[in-house]
């Protein structure tokens, strides 16, 4: 119920800033469908270009994250909120999280299925067009991917207390991420095990982290 709770607050708080939050969701949704049909994809980074154009595609989306977790759990700590969040001896820092978790999986799988259709759309006028399709395989790394996103934006808010935040998250995101395949690109581990593996390894590491702040009253207290 406590995690129910919290998830419907971020829903009436995006609802009733529609606009503020509708902004960067048409942003990273129609960026990457605008690379993908009228810029190309630089291959310069991946030898790869499937592994390159969803990594681009999971990246824009979690872009949503800043919004989403960032800028709200700056403002949060600013209005006091989480402080009476933990007077609250019923609310537990893992809940917060978890709701956190929950309603920004939901945003990018939307936002993800919505910039594949739209991309599937727009490539039926466009002759160069780059497509890339929605496996298993792609959502589960989504998921994971969120997770990490997730735990990053805290992880920038609750350390950086100004707009610098926006400029650690980003790039925080894309040296984990894209650092991250490119290790597997040069240790040619082509596995998809291993993959996974180090996808949910790097994202249990940065939820403990995310937990640890949390329990620092420096880090809630502005």
């Amino acid at each position: 119920m406590i995690i129910k709770a919290l998830i419907m607050k971020d829903y009436y708080e995006y609802k009733n800033n529609f606009l503020k939050f509708g902004g960067p969701a048409i942003f990273v949704i129609c960026l990457p469908v605008y690379m993908f049909n009228f810029m190309g994809v630089s291959t310069l980074l991946f030898t790869d270009l499937n592994k390159f154009t969803e990594l681009i595609a999971i990246l824009y989306t979690t872009i949503l994250l800043g919004e989403t977790t960032m800028y709200q759990i700056r403002r949060n700590i600013r209005d006091g909120i989480y402080e009476k969040y933990f007077i609250n001896k019923n609310i537990k820092k893992y809940q917060i999280y978890l709701s956190k978790l929950f309603t920004n999986l939901v945003i990018v799988l939307i936002s993800f299925v919505t910039m594949y259709f739209l991309n599937v759309s727009v490539g039926h006028f466009v002759k160069d067009s780059i497509q890339f399709s929605i496996s298993f395989d792609l959502i589960i790394q989504l998921i994971i991917t969120c997770s990490i996103g997730t735990s990053l934006a805290f992880i920038s808010s609750l350390v950086i207390a100004d707009e610098k935040n926006a400029v650690a998250y980003m790039s925080l995101l894309i040296v984990v991420y894209l650092g991250y395949y490119k290790i597997l690109e040069i240790l040619s581990i082509k596995n998809y095990a291993i993959e996974i593996f180090g996808l949910v390894l790097i994202a249990c590491l940065l939820v403990l982290f995310v937990l640890v702040l949390l329990q620092k009253n420096r880090f809630i207290r502005r």
